[in-house]
């Protein structure tokens, strides 16, 4: 079977950052897709304005060269949620680390700079991990990351960043977006729709994907 998302990755443009194998052992390190959550230190809402926007550009511009594909990626005022695609678990994890420090840095340069104390920690630990094993967890994911932008809106706020309002447009600058959509034979606009709805018709349009036949692609699509 042909991996679109692989094909992605051989076209980006790699520089010489240094990718491998993760090195944490609490980490299922046989698939290539994730759900990364993490939390700003203390649920402290620091990750706003410009210290969002430096952290989406910065992992945006420098995926490609840690081999790594951002499927979505919401980031709200005190988490961050993305869907991050690799062939080896390590490249993630060395590119969450050189964005945490970056933005540490980012952050407390700022702070300085206005008087404010720095802070101890951006983030309270390290990424949580969660393996995504099929089409059907990566729908139910999406609705879940989705639901966090969407459940702000409906309040009149918004998340500092997220990926969905490129989708509700077509126009995904997350590498890897349009290859999702057309797992479920659509394009990108229908498929931030259907992101949308209730969670029970999500839930029933996934059903179609729980065959053996799909089941049979997923397993190489989306194990190591």
């Amino acid at each position: 079977m042909n991996n679109p998302f692989s094909n992605t990755l051989e076209n980006m443009k790699l520089s010489n950052e240094k990718v491998g194998v993760s090195t944490r052992r609490n980490v299922d390190k046989n698939w290539k897709f994730y759900h990364v959550s993490q939390r700003a230190f203390r649920r402290y809402h620091i990750l706003t304005g410009n210290t969002a926007w430096y952290y989406h550009t910065l992992t945006e511009s420098k995926c490609a060269n840690y081999g790594v594909l951002i499927i979505c990626q919401v980031i709200m005022s005190n988490h961050i949620h993305e869907i991050l695609y690799s062939e080896d678990v390590g490249n993630i994890s060395k590119l969450k680390a050189m964005a945490g420090n970056r933005t540490s840095t980012f952050v407390n340069r700022n702070r300085l700079a206005n008087n404010k104390k720095s802070l101890e920690h951006l983030f309270d630990g390290r990424p949580g991990f969660v393996p995504i094993r099929n089409r059907v967890q990566l729908l139910i994911t999406l609705k879940y990351i989705c639901d966090n932008d969407l459940e702000l809106r409906m309040i009149g706020e918004k998340a500092p960043y997220s990926s969905f309002e490129n989708w509700n447009g077509g126009d995904a600058k997350d590498r890897g977006a349009n290859e999702v959509a057309t797992l479920y034979g659509l394009n990108l606009s229908e498929l931030y729709n259907l992101l949308g709805k209730e969670k029970k018709e999500v839930h029933e349009f996934a059903k179609q994907f729980k065959t053996k036949e799909y089941a049979e692609m997923d397993q190489k699509l989306f194990r190591k």
